[in-house]
């Protein structure tokens, strides 16, 4: 019939035939042909479904597919098509394609649920973690805008979190979504788990901001300031620079230490510091520091931060008052040696390679009996001034600095009618090296013991010995490079410059040093390299002359003074600072940590 193009009739005598055995496939597939021709697509889906309980399994499954093709592309019938497609994945529950199909009409007939559905089964076969995220990222987005499930959503964007901590824009949805609802506890319980799923290395931006944000969170949601102290100080160990979050940590820690003055202070002094460091007149950290030192009781340190806000003509009325009341005007003597390690730790600036100290020390003796000249001319032996005898102030003021810093004794001339300070000289006497300190009219006329006690620390420090080096160089940077590159060369390292000048000045050096010194100059080269020590010696001579200062400082115990005779003093051979440099960095240390522990060392704190 089919042939004679009576498709009608045709079909009629397959469904009497199909009466006979419904599961004819031969029949069926007939059917199927006819009513395909004739646009019959309930027919053909009502065939296929006869189909499928002869078929096996996969073959099942593929008439499943079929019939939700049919009822999609023909008929249009999203529902039916998504149920014919659902019995399908009962049967092959891992058909990657066939989930898509079906997320694919869910999503564009906007059902969110079953949606979110069939990505949880995707999610479920997906062992790729990046894939996987975006597949939650998705079924995230779904539950906040279209189920408005909050706190799924939530759960879900972790999800994309856990599997790709990188899928940034995911945490800044939960930071929305639980800002927008001012669930604190829970924003912060996010940003701990971001922190953790951070690799333990990872020192990079996002870390950083993390922790800021979750201190932001303690500080300004949570009200708990120890928390956020704590995480900032995080932060600013991964960035330094960043001086607002030093400014923050101030006030945190000034907030905190209302309760408790003493709990708190060291960690609210350290910011200050910080601050100051990056502004040396940010007047309102000093004023803090005062605060800080006065309800913590260290009188000593409110003592030294008043006294220079005084010197700056930026006390308060209290801060004045405790200047006034702690004040010393007459000289006061150092009731203890300063001690190597003090000086090293405390008064020594941090530009002062420790290394380099050690090595220009251990050659220092050498390279004074190399370099030192004949006494000027204008000098006789005879002249010299005996400082355990002489009655003089200058005198008996070179012997108490000597003894306090525990240097060895100079020659001391005295020329009262030659304008000038002080100079130091590397000098023969008898055949023998003799440091040398001349003092001029300057220091001979109208000064007091304070005056003298800075002038002569500050110069009598270079007869430390790894500093006289450098006097024995006649304090030229040039000559302490070409110095200290020879005691490279001596240890076979590569120095850049050309062999016969190193080995004619190793020879001037090594021919005058005991073996002793020469092993523990290699030692110590060997050490500087190994730390990765700068040849920059420039630096390290900088570095001499501000601790110079400082003992100063030290010494006299007045600011005042120590600023006039700077402002006074002849600038010296190899000074790259100007006098109102060396006052700014005598300020600075004058409300430090290191110069309150150095005054303690020396035995002249106020309490």
């Amino acid at each position: 019939k089919k042939r004679q193009n009576e498709p009608r009739k045709a079909l009629n005598y397959l469904e009497k035939a199909l009466e006979v055995d419904p599961h004819h496939l031969e029949t069926l597939n007939a059917v199927i042909d006819l009513q395909q021709g004739s646009n019959d697509w309930e027919g053909v889906i009502q065939a296929k479904r006869a189909m499928i309980d002869v078929a096996d399994g996969e073959k099942q499954a593929d008439i499943y597919k079929e019939i939700g093709r049919l009822y999609l592309e023909k008929l249009g019938n999203w529902q039916k098509s998504a149920q014919a497609y659902t019995s399908a994945l009962d049967l092959q529950p891992k058909d990657y394609p066939l989930l898509h199909t079906l997320l694919d009409i869910y999503t564009k007939y906007k059902q969110w649920e079953d949606s979110v559905r069939i990505i949880d089964r995707i999610v479920e076969i997906e062992k790729e973690p990046k894939r996987r995220s975006k597949y939650n990222y998705t079924a995230a987005v779904l539950l906040r805008d279209e189920i408005k499930a909050h706190d799924e959503s939530i759960d879900r964007f972790n999800m994309v979190l856990d599997d790709d901590p990188n899928f940034l824009k995911a945490f800044q949805a939960i930071d929305t979504m639980v800002t927008k609802s001012k669930d604190w506890k829970t924003l912060e319980r996010s940003y701990r788990k971001m922190l953790k799923r951070l690799p333990a290395n990872e020192q990079g931006d996002l870390k950083i901001t993390l922790w800021s944000n979750l201190a932001e969170i303690y500080r300004t949601r949570l009200k708990d300031l120890k928390a956020a102290a704590a995480a900032f100080e995080v932060a600013a160990k991964l960035d330094p620079s960043n001086v607002e979050r030093h400014f923050l940590l101030a006030e945190l820690y000034e907030a905190l230490s209302v309760d408790n003055p003493t709990e708190f202070s060291a960690q609210a002094v350290k910011e200050h510091q910080i601050l100051i460091a990056q502004e040396p007149f940010r007047y309102v950290s000093y004023h803090a520091l005062f605060n800080i030192y006065s309800k913590s009781k260290q009188v000593d340190k409110a003592f030294c931060v008043a006294r220079t806000l005084v010197f700056l003509k930026q006390a308060t009325p209290e801060e004045q008052a405790v200047y006034e009341k702690y004040n010393v005007a007459e000289f006061q003597q150092a009731r203890q040696r300063l001690s190597e390690e003090t000086l090293r730790r405390h008064v020594f600036h941090p530009d002062e390679d420790l290394f380099i100290t050690g090595i220009l020390g251990s050659i220092a003796p050498a390279l004074a009996a190399w370099r030192a000249n004949p006494l000027p001319t204008y000098l006789k032996p005879s002249d010299r001034t005996d400082i355990n005898s002489d009655p003089s102030l200058v005198a008996r003021m070179a012997k108490y600095v000597m003894n306090v810093l525990n240097v060895g004794q100079p020659d001391l001339y005295l020329r009262p009618d030659e304008p000038g300070d002080l100079a130091l000289l590397n000098a023969v006497r008898e055949n023998r090296v003799a440091p040398t300190m001349v003092v001029f009219s300057n220091l001979l006329k109208g000064k007091n013991e304070k005056h003298l006690a800075f002038a002569l620390g500050k110069h009598m420090l270079d007869l430390y010995l790894p500093h006289y080096a450098y006097v024995a160089l006649d304090r030229s940077p040039q000559n302490l490079k070409q110095i200290f590159l020879t005691c490279m060369h001596v240890c076979d390292m590569e120095t850049g410059m050309p062999k016969a000048e190193m080995d004619q000045y190793a020879r001037e050096i090594f021919s005058r040093l005991p073996g002793g010194a020469r092993d523990q100059m290699r030692s110590l080269m060997r050490k500087f390299v190994e730390a990765g020590g700068s040849t920059d010696v420039k630096k390290w001579a900088l570095s001499t002359e501000i601790a110079g200062y400082r003992v100063g400082l030290l010494l006299c115990n007045d600011l005042v003074i120590a600023a006039h005779i700077i402002s006074q003093e002849q600038s010296s051979f190899g000074s790259s600072m100007t006098p109102k440099d060396k006052i700014k960095e005598l300020v600075l240390y004058s409300i430090s940590e290191d110069y309150f522990k150095a005054r303690k060392g020396v035995g002249i704190a106020v309490a």
